[in-house]
């Protein structure tokens, strides 16, 4: 699809950060974004939680999914972290490259009200996870969606909304006032 348009944005949505290392992530995103010419937005989301019990990988949390978003956008940049030791993981190098300044959009499939906050204060966009109801999601923007990610403490920004339509298309819409 990024081959194919100039204008469309593409993302995944989504994809677990718990089963990828960090810097591997980090890497296929900013080889994504690139690709695209910088339409690319790397979407993560929270899991199965009983598909994770049954591989035995522990469950995610909103501060390992805080973390890594943190750890993501400075790998972007081409920080070298060194000793990172947080709820996301103990890593004692992630480096991608010095040269890299990239500002890749981060995305969080999301339907509860802590995830939905999480995206308000540490994502640029929301993909409302497929439990939405048809009826809460044709709202302009998704009243839930928009109190949990403007409400959010430290919001750095009003969040895109994307909401799956009946063909499985995505659709965004700003959660700006």
């Amino acid at each position: 699809m990024g081959a194919a348009s100039r204008t469309l944005g593409i993302a995944t949505a989504a994809t677990n950060h718990n089963t990828r290392h960090p810097a591997v992530l980090a890497s296929y995103a900013t080889t994504m974004h690139r690709l695209t010419g910088g339409r690319f937005t790397l979407g993560l989301g929270r899991g199965i939680g009983p598909l994770f019990d049954a591989y035995g990988i522990p469950r995610i949390t909103t501060a390992e999914m805080e973390d890594v978003a943190g750890l993501l956008r400075r790998l972007f940049r081409g920080e070298l972290v060194l000793g990172h030791d947080g709820p996301s993981g103990s890593y004692p190098v992630l480096h991608l490259d010095s040269d890299f300044d990239e500002d890749i959009p981060l995305g969080l499939v999301a339907f509860g009200p802590r995830t939905l906050a999480l995206a308000g204060r540490a994502f640029d966009m929301v993909v409302l996870h497929t439990f939405f109801t048809d009826a809460s999601t044709t709202s302009t923007p998704t009243p839930d969606a928009e109190e949990a990610t403007l409400g959010a403490p430290g919001c750095p920004g009003a969040p895109n909304i994307a909401v799956a339509g009946d063909g499985n298309e995505l659709s965004a819409q700003s959660a700006a006032p």
